[in-house]
């Protein structure tokens, strides 16, 4: 983990992790389960691998990271 990803988890700063290529996915992961100060946007189909990834989830996912319960518990 390089670069503003680093800097984000030093300042406590939560991440929305929308993997898309390369090692974006294993960054993702890491994230979100491994140290648990993000969450990951999901594709329609509920995958968080393959799939489209409209507004509306978008939308959804960063209402959740400000205001929801799992948000909550990322931004500690």
């Amino acid at each position: 983990m390089v670069g503003t990803r680093c800097w984000r988890v030093c300042a406590s700063v939560p991440i929305l992790a929308w993997a898309m290529m390369a090692d974006q996915y294993l960054n993702s992961r890491m994230v979100v389960d491994e140290i648990g100060v993000g969450l990951r946007v999901l594709a329609n189909n509920g995958s968080s691998v393959r799939g489209f990834v409209d507004s509306e989830m978008i939308e959804k996912m960063v209402k959740e990271l400000i205001g929801g319960e799992d948000g909550e518990r990322v931004r500690k």
